[in-house]
């Protein structure tokens, strides 16, 4: 039986030819593609994936009622087999040959089994995990890798802040892997339309949550230091001021958001200063965007 030495988590919705794509791209660009196995989570209700098959590749699929991304993504990593996890997306085109033996040499040579690594999306570069790469270990050690409470968006933020705040503690396990190209085909990029999948999405759903979410990503974090301090043979306290979650209605109004964000990015000692104002600007831009520009409430 071949070691399973990946698995990609691949929630789809109604794009069979995308998907199809995509699962050329891992299998003709893969030297080891016995060793790679592809989680999908399909909505019952859609027709459009009804027999899908990829017999090239080892395909695992959860077929349930539609729910969040996070859920999504949380059911196909907990019947994954693979030591390195990479959350994926139906319309990606992977574009570097030997790709799987390049990550898999990557992770071999980490002395720490903690990571956060990505490959290179050709938008958003390296500047954010679009598609983010774990090790099961590190997997393990989160209570929740890939929150239930976020619908669409920002568990690759989500992540990346976690370990932006062991980066503040001295401990910088995060890695962009620029020479591995998944490129992201999104409708911003003017690489594809803006199909159904796309429309149903609300863009600005989830950013009081990941703001709400803030102290558990401290809690998170304590415990990936706690465990790289210790393969360091050395234990150091860490001061996380850790406070029950405390999530803000999307219909709260304008100046009273601008309050709950501050309070909850701007006053996090846990994370650098300049990571504090990028989130808090980020926020409020888009704040303003959904009040004045978005028609999709």
């Amino acid at each position: 039986m071949d070691n399973i030495n990946f698995s990609l988590l691949l929630p789809t919705r109604a794009r069979p030819k995308q998907l199809r794509r995509f699962l050329d791209s891992v299998y003709q660009c893969s030297l080891f593609p016995q060793e790679i196995e592809i989680i999908l989570f399909l909505d019952e209700d859609d027709n459009s994936m009804f027999g899908f098959d990829y017999p090239n590749l080892k395909i695992k699929k959860l077929v349930q009622a539609r729910n969040t991304m996070g859920f999504y993504n949380t059911s196909c990593l907990m019947i994954s087999e693979g030591n390195i996890i990479i959350a994926v997306n139906d319309d990606i085109v992977i574009k570097t040959l030997a790709w799987d033996r390049k990550i898999l040499n990557f992770h071999k040579n980490q002395s720490n089994p903690i990571y956060l690594a990505y490959p290179n999306d050709l938008h958003k570069k390296g500047k954010l995990p679009t598609f983010p790469i774990l090790s099961k270990e590190t997997c393990e050690r989160l209570k929740s890798v890939f929150p239930i409470e976020y619908k669409g968006s920002f568990l690759d933020l989500h992540l990346f802040d976690i370990f932006m705040r062991l980066k503040k503690q001295g401990i910088n396990r995060i890695f962009f892997l620029k020479n591995i190209i998944f490129e992201h085909l999104h409708f911003r990029n003017k690489k594809a339309k803006f199909d159904e999948t796309y429309q149903q999405r609300r863009r600005f759903s989830d950013d009081c949550v990941f703001v709400s979410l803030s102290k558990f990503r401290q809690t998170e974090a304590y415990g990936l230091i706690r465990f790289c301090s210790f393969l360091n043979h050395y234990e150091q306290d860490y001061f996380f001021d850790v406070c029950k979650i405390h999530y803000q209605d999307d219909k709260e109004k304008f100046f009273s958001k601008i309050i709950f964000y501050f309070s909850f990015l701007i006053f996090d000692k846990n994370i650098s200063f300049s990571w504090r104002i990028y989130l808090f600007y980020y926020f409020i831009a888009r704040l303003l965007f959904s009040i004045f520009f978005d028609t999709k409430k």
